[in-house]
């Protein structure tokens, strides 16, 4: 795949727009089941991973082609990887547009129901107010900030300076905490795929990232973020990375917010949170989005 990577970066560069196009966000979707390929064509591209046993395709974020030209591309994609007209099954992501045009332009290609609706905050770095966390509107979160911080000792780091054996453990915390809760680690109920991508990018030292931070808790790792900037958004920042210990009360909260007064001390002129199912999209609205967008995630058949 490393022979790829100019053209990926080269093709992002000039095409992206999506929140997930991104060199080492999509390397670290490599696992032993699961292999990352580049269906290229031309100047344009799609990112996706294949799973050879089950014949499941899945493509990360939307084609690196001009909006116009996105489900034109995917067809001929899919015609491409398509064996002897037998596909298997292919997912996609698109918001509602994004999903007519396919649906419309499909041809052979079966289009079923979306299974899951995920929700993705925006928040608007000019006007959001939560770094003074003053007024009224801020006052629960301000109480819970205040709180972690009287009871714990908190100091934010750049992740690369943590041995990665311990960004694993906090890994571990969190999918331990997570399948305790009930809501596991698949995209549809927690809004994670596998938390063997988080792995992976640790590996791979956050490659792509501008950004990656853990949050000590009393001297103990116990939080990853890490982000990139949105391709050809003008500076728009994605949140693409956030885990952390679930057994520490106020953590995500503090960790969320900490990671918002830095990307407004950046200058970012937005910041995407990332897509949600409702019950993760409740607790990211405490820092208060100027806007939410939707997107859904649907199997593609051949007819």
């Amino acid at each position: 795949m490393e022979g790829e990577r100019k053209a990926i970066e080269k093709a992002i560069q000039a095409y992206g727009t999506d929140p997930e196009q991104n060199y080492g966000y999509f390397l670290s979707h490599e696992t032993a089941s699961e292999k990352c390929v580049y269906l290229k064509g031309g100047r344009y591209g799609i990112l996706a991973t294949y799973n050879p046993q089950a014949k499941n395709w899945v493509m990360i974020g939307t084609p690196i082609a001009p909006k116009s030209e996105q489900a034109r591309f995917l067809v001929g994609g899919l015609d491409f990887i398509s064996d002897g007209g037998k596909l298997g099954k292919f997912v996609a992501e698109f918001d509602a547009p994004g999903r007519k045009e396919f649906a419309a332009a499909a041809g052979n290609y079966q289009v079923h129901t979306p299974n899951c609706v995920l929700y993705w905050p925006v928040y608007d770095m000019a006007t959001w107010t939560g770094d003074g966390l003053a007024g009224r509107e801020w006052k629960k979160l301000r109480n819970i900030i205040n709180g972690i911080q009287r009871r714990h000792s908190l100091q934010v780091v750049d992740s690369a300076e943590v041995d990665k054996s311990e960004l694993g453990k906090v890994i571990d915390q969190w999918v331990r905490h997570r399948n305790q809760n009930g809501m596991s680690v698949n995209r549809k109920n927690s809004n994670r795929t596998d938390d063997d991508e988080y792995r992976k990018f640790v590996e791979l030292g956050f490659l792509g990232c501008k950004s990656a931070k853990t949050v000590l808790v009393d001297g103990r790792p116990a939080s990853i973020t890490a982000g990139w900037e949105i391709p050809n958004s003008d500076g728009a920042y994605y949140s693409g990375v956030g885990v952390h210990d679930l057994s520490v009360p106020g953590l995500g909260e503090f960790v969320n917010w900490t990671d918002l007064v830095m990307l407004k001390q950046a200058s970012y002129r937005e910041v995407d949170f990332g897509g949600s199912p409702k019950p993760l999209l409740r607790f990211k609205q405490k820092f208060r989005p100027s806007r939410l967008y939707t997107t859904y995630i649907f199997s593609i058949t051949r007819s």
